[in-house]
């Protein structure tokens, strides 16, 4: 007289999905073959999961519940499989490089860098390396702070998620501003005496010439006879001044 222990096949479950970030899991475990009997079993714990790109067993273990001997059965773990595929439509990322503004003063400027490089999708942060950005000028303009380089997407746990991603990068601008600058010939005034009235005295103000530039004035403005006219001059850069680094206003005394 034998009584056989019972056949129990326990079968995790399996599933698929496109990448999003979040780990694949299927709690599910079917219980087959000959089964418990009631009022016994198991308790399940499925560890299996499957975040990145490819396929995994579906693992999990099992603890007899109370009541429920071990030489009764004979138990078989079978596990089921989880696949993420890669996304039919990768996410999009755009980074926009930094722009800055600065005044001329006759040395290199340089802008270099992104608004952010952090991102989130679907609840999940990402970060954005491998590129670089820069733009350089020295004279008074707008210059390209250009993109280079080739995107790497990392997730928040350090893994290369690239292939799930199509990273665009737009350009900033650097903009080397003019300096403001006025000229004010002075003014005077004097009793008729024969001689011509003249002034050669120029005030600079506003932003002023950047360091080692300047200009030299050239006057016309004379006054012989009673009566009023204008100080005119005229404004001669140096050799290291170049006029279009200056937005330039002249006033007459």
């Amino acid at each position: 007289f034998t009584i056989e222990k019972r056949q129990v096949v326990l079968t995790s479950g399996s599933a698929e999905k496109e990448y999003d970030g979040s780990a694949l899991t299927n709690e599910a475990v079917t219980i087959s073959g000959d089964g418990f009997i009631p009022g016994e079993g198991a308790d399940m714990d499925v560890t299996g999961r499957q975040l990145l790109p490819g396929s995994s067993e579906n693992a999990f273990t099992y603890t007899l519940t109370e009541g429920t001997r071990t030489e009764n059965y004979d138990i078989t773990a079978e596990y089921g499989s989880l696949t993420v595929t890669n996304r039919a439509v990768p996410y999009e990322i755009t980074v926009q490089a930094v722009s800055g503004s600065v005044l001329y003063d006759g040395s290199g400027k340089t802008v270099s860098g992104f608004e952010t490089l952090g991102f989130e999708k679907n609840g999940h942060s990402y970060t954005v390396s491998g590129l670089t950005a820069e733009g350089f000028g020295i004279h008074a303009g707008s210059y390209p702070v250009s993109v280079s380089g080739t995107a790497i997407v990392t997730d928040e746990f350090g893994n290369d998620v690239t292939a799930q991603f199509s990273v665009s990068a737009e350009e900033g601008d650097l903009v080397i501003a003019k300096r403001r600058i006025t000229f004010t010939s002075e003014s005077a005034e004097k009793e008729y005496d024969g001689e011509a009235l003249t002034a050669e005295e120029v005030t600079v103000t506003g932003d002023g010439f950047a360091e080692g530039e300047g200009a030299a004035y050239a006057f016309t403005g004379r006054q012989l006879l009673p009566g009023s006219a204008e100080n005119v001059f005229e404004v001669v850069f140096d050799d290291a001044a170049l006029p279009e680094n200056y937005e330039v206003t002249i006033s007459f005394g």
